[in-house]
């Protein structure tokens, strides 16, 4: 026993005296998460789990970008507020960060784009961290408010898939709801989810933040699995896959029908309204065979459910590096240019 306790011992210093080293000479490894944010940009909500504050002015720095946003008086990134009288043809893009835009200026984010392609009105209701699930509740609650002629879902292949089903997403610690199936149907879960005070009495969620986020020896282990990854490529994930390490697209099943009923259900919500989904890949798509498989299944359940789609990963399969930020991982301004000249704009038109 006192043996056992001394090895343990012998390595929780180990990893102290790693991270103090880390933190007296930081240049040595960059960390790519944001570095700076100036004020509070959410709030709790009882049914989607957080959205953004009305009417407030947040800058976020990191080594990518140095950036302001402004939310209008309905809480989403907007230099107008949201207006029930239309004018013109009027489109809603709901979406996770990509929409919302982060660490681009408004005026070169993707609905500002589409909005000058097409001359239309389009609201943005993008808010980070959102999936598919809450794109639904969120449409249905509030988009649908505004009457909108054309609904734009985007679908990040990097994590939407996997946080459909979870009741936090894959890559943050705020619960949130999801839904499941029961009967054949869906089944909204976890509404209202536990708020601000219950995520942070979560053991492992501070735990979580503090290795994740706080930590320059967990940010050098993933900078090594970076360097594995580049160094084996296309050969990384079949041998993860193989070792049991990562999920392979079959374990993705319930998910893929989870989010084949709630685009079923936004074609039913819409009423005759026109749905497109634009499909976007993560940064590491080049080298992500498992990434490439789950966008390649949910093109199939789009087409099944003859829903107009387009995906970008034919055009950023080879040049990646060009569209998003090194660091941070968002589309960068032409990112989201080229997502508004993918061919999206012939399908709103249409």
């Amino acid at each position: 026993m006192k043996k056992i306790f001394l090895i343990l011992l012998g390595l929780i210093l180990s990893l102290a005296m790693v991270e103090a080293i880390l933190r007296i000479s930081d240049t040595l490894v960059e960390k790519p998460y944001v570095e700076e944010i100036s004020g509070s940009l959410y709030r709790y909500d009882d049914l989607l789990g957080w959205s953004m504050l009305p009417n407030v002015s947040v800058k976020q720095a990191s080594r990518d970008f140095n950036v302001v946003y402004k939310t209008n008086a309905q809480g989403f990134r907007s230099d107008a507020d949201f207006l029930r009288i239309k004018t013109k043809k009027r489109i809603a893009v709901l979406g996770d960060s990509f929409v919302f835009g982060v660490g681009v200026p408004l005026d070169q984010a993707f609905s500002k784009l589409i909005e000058t392609e097409t001359n239309d009105e389009v609201m943005d209701f993008g808010v980070s961290g959102y999936d598919p699930g809450q794109y639904l509740l969120l449409l249905q609650n509030q988009a649908l408010k505004y009457d909108p002629d054309v609904v734009v879902y985007a679908l990040y292949l990097g994590n939407d898939i996997e946080d459909v089903v979870l009741d936090h997403p894959y890559q943050g610690d705020r619960y949130k709801p999801y839904f499941d199936i029961e009967d054949g149907k869906l089944a909204v879960k976890n509404v209202p989810p536990p708020d601000e005070k219950a995520r942070l009495e979560n053991v492992d969620t501070r735990i979580k933040n503090r290795l994740f986020y706080d930590s320059l020896s967990w940010i050098l282990k993933l900078k090594s699995f970076d360097l594995v990854k580049n160094l084996v490529k296309d050969q990384f994930y079949p041998i993860l896959e193989k070792g049991g390490l990562v999920k392979n697209p079959n374990d993705y099943e319930k998910n893929f029908e989870v989010i084949r009923l709630i685009l079923k259900e936004t074609v039913k919500k819409l009423a005759g309204k026109k749905l497109v989904v634009l499909v976007v890949p993560s940064m590491n798509i080049k080298h992500n065979y498992l990434e490439k498989e789950l966008g390649s299944k949910i093109g199939d359940i789009l087409r099944e459910e003859k829903i107009p789609f387009v995906d970008l990963t034919p055009q950023i399969l080879n040049d990646s590096e060009k569209y998003y930020f090194p660091h941070e991982g968002h589309w960068n301004v032409f990112g989201h240019a080229l997502a508004a000249k993918s061919g999206i704009v012939d399908l709103l038109n249409d």
